[in-house]
Parts: C-alpha cells; sequence; structure tokens
C-alpha cells in the first residue's frame, strides 16, 4: 500500500476516522497486508454496512489463514448497528471468491454500478 492513492486514503481516515479505517496484517514479523474498511448507513438494510473497500494479502503469505483470521476479529468486532458486509471481488479472482462465498458472502441480487467523477 505505497501509492499515492493509498497516501490519501490514509490522510483521510487519519482527519476523519469515523469514516473508515485501514488494518495491518502482520505475519512472522513482516507486513503480511491490509484491508480498507469504510462504513456507511443503509437505507435498505436500518444500519451501518460496512464496505471492505479493499483485502490484500501479500503473494508469500497467501493460503495460509490471514484473510479467514482477518474475517473472524472483524465478525468478534461487529456492533449491533452494523447489518452487513459489503465487498468486490474481481470476476477472474475464483480464489478469492472461493473464501468468500465459504464466509458466508453471497452475490447480490442488485448490480453495482459507480461513475468516477
Amino acid at each position: 500500500m505505497c501509492s499515492q492513492q493509498s497516501n490519501v486514503t490514509y490522510e483521510a481516515f487519519d482527519r476523519h476516522p469515523d469514516r473508515g479505517r485501514i488494518i495491518l496484517f502482520e505475519a512472522a514479523g513482516s507486513l503480511a497486508g491490509y484491508a480498507i474498511l469504510v462504513h456507511f448507513w443503509s437505507n435498505e438494510y436500518g444500519g451501518i454496512v460496512l464496505e471492505i473497500d479493499e483485502l490484500l494479502v501479500s503473494r508469500n503469505f497467501r493460503g495460509k489463514g490471514i484473510a479467514t483470521t482477518f474475517f473472524q476479529w472483524l465478525e468478534k468486532q461487529n456492533d449491533d448497528q452494523v447489518k452487513g458486509w459489503a465487498l468486490q471481488v474481481n470476476r477472474t479472482n475464483d480464489a478469492a471468491r472461493r473464501l468468500y462465498e465459504k464466509i458466508g458472502f453471497k452475490r447480490s441480487s442488485s448490480d453495482y454500478l459507480y461513475r468516477i467523477l
């Protein structure tokens, strides 16, 4: 997470921690990855939805349970206002999709549309 965009994200969350947070994963004394969490109010679900904007585990740490441990930790952090989690996965990332489905994520019945300004 060394890009200019990442610096902007860190600075935005540092100034406005109510918008989200960055979680770092450590394994064997090394940075193993990170997750960027953004929360928003959803009228549809009647509470906070936690968007997992990015989840990255470094190549040499994949398959070692780091992402699974992250989701277990995240579930323990849950409060009554959090009604669900959301994330996007690249259509070609079969390993990540299998993990997310194993954890309980399901494909939305809605298409996720966005417009970049």
